[in-house]
């Protein structure tokens, strides 16, 4: 299991897990995710935190909570009743093949802090927004909601691709597990792109 794989490697390279559990206490935010709600002044950076928590939170593969989930956080972040902006993006993060992709796998791990130290003795450290194992290794997937069209993104491709290679090299590091794929959904246009690092690190749709 992806999970114990984790759990065996945070006994030398710190690994926190939070997985989506099926429960009504994901519904809720803990007091230090309301202050960081609440904190945001950038409307853009409410409706990305607003957007990761609902990912972070619904239920795979029925989504039956995901009105719910949407209605919450996006109040919690103070944006419009209703909000159609965040239900789109949600609506693309789950229709995702990646999302997909993962339910098939199963062992989905969301929301994954790692912490890895490097040659030289300074550390990486980030979070995942979904991770899953495959036949080849783990597969990394990545919430984005940048307001960047289909052809603003491709001409950005080395800057995902030095990002993909970061964060594969840091949970491979921490996993002992190969990391051959990285994706990115760009959730704003509903497009998704990713990483294949095991062929030289070209960009795909």
């Amino acid at each position: 299991m992806l999970f114990r794989s984790l759990a065996r490697a945070a006994q030398g390279l710190p690994v926190t897990t939070i997985g989506g559990r099926d429960t009504d206490e994901h519904l809720t935010a803990s007091d230090d995710e309301e202050n960081d709600l609440g904190q945001l002044r950038d409307p853009d950076d409410a409706l990305d935190l607003a957007l990761h928590r609902v990912m972070e939170r619904v239920y795979l593969p029925s989504a039956r909570n995901v009105d719910e989930l949407t209605r919450w956080w996006g109040a919690e972040a103070r944006l419009p009743e209703d909000s159609v902006e965040l239900t789109n993006m949600v609506r693309h993060g789950l229709g995702s093949r990646i999302v997909a992709r993962a339910v098939a796998a199963g062992d989905i791990k969301r929301d994954v802090g790692f912490s890895v130290r490097l040659p030289g003795g300074s550390f990486a450290e980030g979070r995942v927004d979904l991770l899953f194992r495959d036949e080849t290794g783990l597969v990394i997937a990545d919430f984005r909601t940048d307001r960047l069209t289909a052809a603003e993104i491709d001409a950005r491709a080395p800057i995902w691709r030095e990002q993909a290679r970061l964060v594969a090299n840091a949970l491979a590091a921490a996993t002992s597990l190969p990391v051959n794929e990285v994706h990115f959904v760009f959730v704003r246009p509903g497009v998704e792109r990713f990483i294949d690092l095991g062929a030289g690190n070209p960009m795909s749709s």
